[in-house]
């Protein structure tokens, strides 16, 4: 199992038709992947969370939202083998060691998952997980 740090763009808009569209449309256009990706709503606004390859072409690109709509911060990512019982070992080992998971997501992809998660502690995540 590897992890390391990465940075999240989050994006906090309004919940309408063709948001996604225009946001994927921006970031393709600055040759950017995005290599993970959540959604959540609410009935007026959304988070749009992207791990993605080049952070400073998403930043060019997503500036016409505006500052207070984009947020960069880090979280954990975990490689891990595409196989059940993978989430069960690190959840255990967190939990184990009292480490609370904010919100998590997954990009799989063949032999392997990459598991974003945003953790109360990162620091006792980083030890739990070595």
């Amino acid at each position: 199992m590897k992890f390391r740090l990465v940075p999240q763009i989050s994006l906090f808009l309004k919940n309408q038709p063709g948001v996604m569209g225009e946001i994927s449309e921006k970031l393709s256009k600055k040759k950017v992947n995005i290599l993970g990706l959540s959604v959540d709503e609410s009935t007026d606004w959304g988070v749009f969370r992207i791990i993605v390859n080049s952070l400073d072409r998403a930043r060019r690109a997503l500036h016409s939202f505006g500052p207070k709509a984009l947020m960069v911060n880090k979280v954990l990512e975990v490689t891990l083998p595409n196989e059940p019982g993978q989430l069960q070992k690190v959840s255990q080992v967190l939990a184990k060691k009292k480490v609370n998971v904010n919100y998590a997501y997954a990009s799989g992809n063949g032999g392997e998952t990459a598991l974003y998660l945003s953790v109360n502690d990162v620091k006792r995540a980083m030890e739990a997980l070595k």
